[in-house]
């Protein structure tokens, strides 16, 4: 609920200026929120931190394949963002993108923790 705030927030600050840009930068920040997922939630219970973020090399290629075929999508006057109507975005517009990975990786590591401390709770009362 929070992932959704924020990027509805970022396309609210948007659609000021432009609706095409508006949309541009919501349809980045989704990207960038299901790659940090995809990263995030490689483990059930254990952290991220603690899994690592480089230890699984078919995530890495996907990842880099991904963010490959975005920056397509995104570079001034590509046949892939005319395509799909993308504008190019300004640089602080890829910030943007800190602050929902920040959101991503936080609310996806306090559930976890709520788990892992659920799963403790349970094994403690069975004995």
């Amino acid at each position: 609920m929070v992932l959704t705030a924020a990027i509805l927030g970022f396309f609210t600050l948007t659609l000021q200026t432009d609706v095409a840009r508006a949309q541009s930068v919501t349809f980045y920040l989704f990207i960038v929120a299901e790659l940090t997922n995809a990263v995030n939630c490689r483990s059930e219970y254990n952290s991220i931190f603690k899994v690592g973020f480089f230890t699984s090399k078919a995530m890495i290629v996907a990842i880099l394949v991904s963010l490959g075929l975005t920056a397509l999508l995104f570079v001034p006057g590509s046949i892939l963002g005319t395509l799909f109507g993308i504008v190019p975005l300004e640089l602080f517009e890829y910030l943007y993108g800190i602050i929902i990975v920040a959101i991503v990786i936080g609310s996806v590591e306090l559930l976890k923790l709520f788990f892992r401390r659920k799963m403790k709770l349970r094994s403690t009362e069975k004995i």
